[in-house]
């Protein structure tokens, strides 16, 4: 794939990518920014009442511990918000945490909150057609 755009165009037709698999296209389009020396960041989400959201600050503050999921994983790229379909802008009251990689992986891989709808035998059709390694992603 040649641009970001077309990235998040096949993201956008992976079944249930928006309900559950948020997090691997927000890795997935962080690690293709990545490989072609573009900066991004990996945002977390979350309502304004979102236990989750205390968990995953101090998890990012210590360095240490589980992450859980979000409402909603996003990349930050050029200064907005981004997920698979495109621009995403921060809703009134939203919570956003930067989190790592590592973090986002652990998330992903650890929690047990992420919607079941989005079926992880997807993974290795997002890694062939994008070309971003996610093989340390549990399927």
């Amino acid at each position: 794939m040649e641009t970001l755009k077309q990235v998040q165009d096949f993201l956008r037709g992976v079944p249930s990518i928006n309900c559950g698999g948020c997090g691997v296209a927000a890795l997935t389009m962080h690690r293709w920014l990545k490989d072609h020396g573009v900066e991004s960041e990996m945002v977390f989400l979350h309502e304004m009442y979102d236990r989750n959201y205390q968990t995953n600050a101090m998890r990012m503050k210590r360095g240490s511990g589980m992450a859980e999921a979000p409402a909603h994983a996003v990349i930050k790229h050029r200064k907005r918000y981004k997920d698979c379909g495109g621009y995403r802008p921060k809703s009134w009251g939203e919570r956003v945490v930067k989190m790592s990689e590592d973090a986002v992986v652990d998330a992903i891989n650890l929690s047990r909150r992420w919607n079941p709808r989005f079926k992880r035998s997807a993974i290795p059709a997002i890694e062939k057609e994008t070309g971003v390694d996610l093989s340390d992603l549990k399927l």
